[in-house]
């Protein structure tokens, strides 16, 4: 079987694109959505990051993720940050090679950390993606 490869990211993540993969994903959470996205920017202390990612089996995938605005904003990036629900993936089929990927892909990304709080339906596949990723299970 052939592993499954990031194939492209677009940041931020088309919001056609983005209420496809969240209307395909029978798991998601209003969380994840690009309505959730534009309440939090509204706030005026959060700016979209999302990203979209396209593998080689043909899946999309969409990355909620938000950095806060103004000094020191490139040290945080969340999915989701504390007391705005859970992010993590969403999209039809959420395996732990795309995680693999993105966890990759997130490992480029000029930030000073990374948090993702996925949803507890997908923690399975996000531990095997980590473990992917990270064999020696220091990613955290």
């Amino acid at each position: 079987m052939t592993a499954v490869t990031l194939e492209a990211t677009i940041t931020p993540a088309p919001r056609d694109r983005w209420w496809s993969c969240y209307t395909a994903d029978p798991t998601a959470v209003p969380s994840q959505s690009p309505a959730w996205m534009d309440a939090m920017e509204a706030t005026g202390g959060w700016r979209d990051v999302s990203s979209l990612h396209r593998f080689s089996d043909g899946t999309e995938l969409v990355l909620p993720l938000v950095r806060r605005t103004g000094p020191g904003r490139f040290g945080l990036r969340a999915s989701m940050p504390d007391a705005w629900g859970y992010g993590g993936l969403v999209g039809p089929s959420i395996e732990a090679g795309h995680i693999r990927g993105v966890l990759e892909h997130l490992r480029t990304v000029r930030a000073g950390w990374v948090r993702i709080r996925p949803t507890p339906q997908h923690a399975e596949a996000w531990e095997a993606g980590a473990a992917l990723t990270d064999p020696s299970g220091r990613l955290a």
